[in-house]
């Protein structure tokens, strides 16, 4: 439904139930924590044999976390063919630590 139709639909109803309504089907979204990504470098330790996910010792983020070894789900099944343990990569992730890139260095 368009956002318009649905704010005038919606003006006789609490305003928390049409903040909701409207939030729900994407009117005035703001970016979710799914949604903001970040870069980093660091070397693959382990990859999952079914390429689910990978362990990343990453580099510090500035202004985000300092580095450490951690676990980062793959956007798709196919995004880790092609790594090894022990490739340096530069890659992009959501702050739900799912891989949005990857790519060797």
């Amino acid at each position: 439904m368009h956002c318009l139709a649905l704010s005038i639909i919606l003006r006789t109803v609490t305003p928390i139930v049409a903040l909701t309504a409207m939030s729900t089907v994407g009117c005035g979204r703001a970016a979710s924590a799914a949604d903001k990504t970040h870069d980093a470098v660091g070397t693959i330790q382990t990859i999952a044999p079914n390429g689910t996910y990978a362990i990343i010792s990453h580099e510090d983020i500035p202004g985000y976390m300092p580095a450490m070894t951690m676990q980062f789900t793959a956007g798709t099944k196919e995004q880790l063919a092609g790594f090894t343990q022990g490739d340096r990569v530069a890659f992009s992730f959501t702050e739900k630590f799912v891989l949005t890139a990857i790519r060797k260095r």
